[in-house]
């Protein structure tokens, strides 16, 4: 299969090229870097040169930092395709790595903050918005997986865990990594006591300790089986934490006590008002991590699986004899033809 690596030939694109070369030579898959002309500002130049002069010269600057790029990484083992594409940068990214059937794109990020990150908005994270593939995004300095290409050590890998589909789609792409390579998998869920006490119908309690035990208790029995498989090997543990502030901020500071070389995360990709007012754990998680986030979207067959109604094997009707409670029964025979007993 093909990995995409998006380049602008800055520092972090270079980094985002060394991480495709690393994970293609272990999962036996091509590159193909891409750079993106971005031909729809040439109208809105203000000096007074011919627009085709100045294509021109973004297509040849685009064609002599391909070859350079690719030569640098062709060092290794791996077949490095180059390819030069015109358009809105993230939008035609996506678009190329689904026409392709990319198994997963990896781009740079600049890391940007505050004001300028506001006005400038993230080409990474707009491609994150897009893509129907994984994307991995690297900062510039980023080298945790060099070591475990060069056979010093295993993997260190932090899994976002939750009850959402995107969070199967992240599940099995760590099972993936192990597979092809020695890793240490930390599975966790962060979550906000008083949310989860709302969700569970707990009532507060005057103990704190016994309100956490109930609710440790009650994300273990709904979180686990989706791992249970990967938790009767070695290297592979799962943790619930709570978190009174951001759970972004949790979760990158457990990545960080891990000293985690990858964070993988299952994105739902929330698009304009909806993100906007939802929110996201993903988002501030970008932000602050300094570790590589690869975003994983759930497929449909994740989402089908996970809304696929259960099949109910017994059915317990509670009465006290009124007709009230009575009519509890009624709507337990109509319930039996999905019951095996």
């Amino acid at each position: 299969m093909k990995i995409l690596c998006a380049t602008d030939f800055s520092a972090s694109a270079s980094e985002a090229g060394l991480f495709a070369v690393t994970l293609a030579t272990r999962l036996g898959d091509s590159v193909e870097l891409v750079h993106v002309i971005d031909s729809t500002r040439l109208g809105y130049v203000e000096f007074p040169i011919d627009p085709t002069l100045v294509d021109r010269a973004l297509r040849e600057g685009g064609t002599r930092g391909l070859e350079k790029a690719a030569a640098e990484l062709r060092v290794a083992d791996v077949t490095v395709e180059e390819k030069l594409l015109d358009g809105w940068v993230a939008e035609t990214i996506a678009e190329h790595a689904e026409k392709t059937d990319a198994r997963l794109i990896v781009t740079g990020t600049h890391g940007r903050r505050g004001a300028s990150r506001l006005l400038l908005g993230s080409v990474a994270e707009r491609i994150l918005l897009n893509a129907k593939c994984p994307v991995l995004l690297v900062r510039e300095g980023q080298t945790q997986l060099r070591d475990w290409l060069d056979g010093k050590r295993p993997l260190r890998i932090v899994v976002g865990l939750d009850r959402s589909a995107a969070s199967v789609a992240a599940v099995r792409w760590a099972r993936q990594l192990r597979n092809i390579a020695p890793c240490e998998i930390t599975f966790v869920h962060v979550y906000w006591p008083i949310e989860e006490c709302v969700r569970l119908g707990l009532q507060p309690m005057p103990d704190a300790e016994a309100a956490d035990k109930e609710i440790l208790s009650a994300i273990t029995r709904e979180l686990r089986p989706r791992i249970a498989d990967l938790l009767e090997a070695d290297n592979v543990s799962f943790r619930v934490e709570p978190a009174w502030g951001r759970p972004a901020e949790a979760l990158v500071a457990l990545v960080r006590a891990k000293a985690a070389d990858l964070l993988i995360l299952g994105t739902n990709q929330k698009h304009a008002l909806e993100r906007l007012w939802l929110g996201s754990t993903v988002h501030p998680t970008l932000r602050a991590a300094t570790t590589p986030v690869l975003c994983v979207p759930a497929t449909l067959e994740d989402e089908a699986g996970l809304n696929r109604t259960p099949r109910v094997a017994r059915i317990l009707a509670a009465t006290d004899l009124s007709v009230i409670g009575n009519r509890s029964v009624a709507y337990a025979y109509a319930l039996r033809g999905t019951a095996e007993s």
